[in-house]
């Protein structure tokens, strides 16, 4: 699914710096994505997030959800299947301590991989370790380990890989990170390590440059040849008066003309609050001088917190005007608000648990309910408005399956609640036409 491609993110791990993003009052609850088929956009998959509060995330800050469900769809867009599950844990900070990640064999979830972090004093992560599932318990696969300046700023990641043999991890690679006297990154520089020399070696660096009112201005990858360091492409940023960025110029070096050459150019345009509406992809035609040729157009809309709601692509027809083509991609993302501890959707589980897919739903939603104990129980489906949409009821069972049609559902988000005798589930949906 695409992301907006004007966030530019530097090579350091989002969630190295978790503990320093702000959190807004809306955090992600799901999204999908679209594609077209030549003729119309179809659903092609889905992800709904469950937090506990107080904790939240979005597209751009790290998202501390408990659970994100993933479902794909078979067969255009009418046959949903599940694909995957994150579960995350936290330590009283509310740092994430472990994410796993279970897959869908078609009949039951098995587990798949697993990621463990350890934190320091400052609620950095000092190591993370990778591990797969090897059937009856975890396997490590590798490590990382990160140290920090003073400033609480990443300096160096390590990566470690186990050896299965001494049943320890042996070393692999490093990044190291440089800044500026004003906290700016300026460089990292990636080495690996040779175990027959037992000694690291240059491999790749980032060269990062700023502008004067300290937006990124450019990054320079170059690879090491043995001897010197080799340009290999750059990026190059272009802002206006308010610092919106409006340009992006991707490039690479022709080693044989000594020579930059140019490749892709954004055009961002149409700002609320530095986020741009409009954004135009074009490409370098080396047809006569050279010249740029129109390629995509991406439209984007966002909610009253400044978070991407809504991004559709468009493709540069060849008589001359835009329109929506084959492979063009489409997605969707929706919040909840919370504030204080509280939350305007609650997923509360009690005496059983239920399993509302696809989520965002279009034309049909399915139900699951698996109670501990069996008992009578009602169904609602509430709008944001808190008015009652759909009701039913169902008789004294332990476990129970419906699909309700959504096909006039307005789209939007909506409570589902679910009251039996002896407990009660409260979820979230969201539609999407």
């Amino acid at each position: 699914m695409k992301r907006l491609k004007l966030l530019f993110t530097l090579a350091i791990p989002v969630l190295l710096v978790q503990n320093v993003q702000a959190q807004t009052s809306s955090r992600l609850a799901a999204k999908a994505g679209w594609y077209n088929n030549g003729a119309i956009f179809l659903l092609n998959d889905s992800t709904s997030y469950a937090y506990t509060n107080p904790r939240g995330g979005d597209l751009m800050h790290t998202l501390k959800y408990n659970t994100a469900t993933s479902w794909k769809v078979l067969l255009g867009d009418t046959t949903y299947t599940s694909d995957s599950t994150v579960y995350q844990q936290f330590d009283a900070n509310n740092n994430i301590i472990s994410q796993t990640r279970t897959f869908w064999n078609g009949t039951a979830w098995e587990n798949a991989t697993k990621t463990l972090h350890f934190y320091d004093g400052s609620n950095n992560v000092d190591t993370s370790v990778a591990q797969v599932w090897g059937g009856t318990n975890w396997v490590n696969i590798s490590r990382n380990v990160y140290s920090y300046t003073l400033g609480n700023r990443l300096y160096s990641d390590q990566h470690q890989t186990w050896n299965s043999t001494t049943l320890s991890f042996d070393a692999s690679s490093q990044k190291t990170y440089f800044y500026s006297v004003g906290g700016n990154l300026i460089q990292e520089i990636g080495q690996t390590y040779s175990n027959v020399t037992m000694t690291y070696s240059y491999a790749y660096k980032f060269d990062y440059t700023y502008t004067t009112g300290n937006m990124l201005a450019s990054t320079t990858y170059s690879v090491w040849n043995g001897a010197t360091w080799v340009p290999s492409y750059m990026y190059n940023y272009t802002y206006d008066a308010s610092n919106d960025r409006t340009t992006s110029l991707y490039q690479t070096y022709n080693t044989t003309t000594a020579a930059w050459e140019n490749v892709t150019l954004n055009n961002y345009s149409s700002f609320v609050s530095m986020m741009p509406q409009m954004e135009i992809d074009q490409v370098w035609d080396t047809t006569g001088g050279g010249f740029w040729k129109n390629n995509q157009e991406h439209t984007y809309s966002y909610n009253s917190f400044n978070q991407l709601t809504n991004t559709v692509a468009e493709s540069w027809n060849v008589a001359g005007f835009w329109e929506h083509a084959n492979g063009d991609r489409a997605a969707n993302y929706y919040y909840e608000t919370y504030t204080g501890g509280t939350s305007a959707v609650n997923n509360v589980t009690a005496n059983g648990e239920v399993n509302i897919f696809p989520n965002p739903a279009q034309n049909v939603v399915n139900f699951k309910v698996n109670w501990n104990d069996a008992q009578a129980f009602t169904v609602s489906i509430f709008d944001m408005n808190g008015s009652v949409v759909r009701q039913w009821s169902v008789p004294s069972t332990a476990s129970y399956t419906a699909s309700i049609p959504t096909q006039n559902f307005a789209t939007g988000n909506y409570v589902v609640k679910i009251s039996g005798t002896n407990g009660q589930i409260v979820k979230q949906i969201v539609v999407a036409h």
